[in-house]
């Protein structure tokens, strides 16, 4: 799963918008081993400082950050759950 985070969290999606999110947006940093969305938001989030967020020193995931998942289907990370989404063309 490819992790993308959203540059400005002052303004990040909290839903996503109809025709997908911009990507210009969002910066790639991570690629995560797993085809399951709660692994890698908990491998993206500092709990015990082993995780990967902590390994390549980026914040946790947030509300408005992405993964995008082997289908090329982008999930938006939103306060409860993921919403599925694409970045726009």
């Amino acid at each position: 799963m490819t992790v993308y985070y959203v540059t400005d969290l002052r303004n990040a999606p909290r839903h996503a918008p109809k025709g997908g999110l911009d990507k210009a947006g969002y910066r790639k940093v991570a690629m995560v081993e797993t085809d399951d969305l709660d692994v890698a938001f908990r491998q993206m989030n500092a709990v015990d400082g082993n995780e990967l967020c902590c390994q390549l020193r980026v914040r946790s995931m947030s509300v408005g950050d992405v993964a995008v998942d082997a289908d090329g289907v982008a999930h938006l990370c939103c306060s409860m759950g993921w919403e599925a989404t694409s970045f726009a063309q």
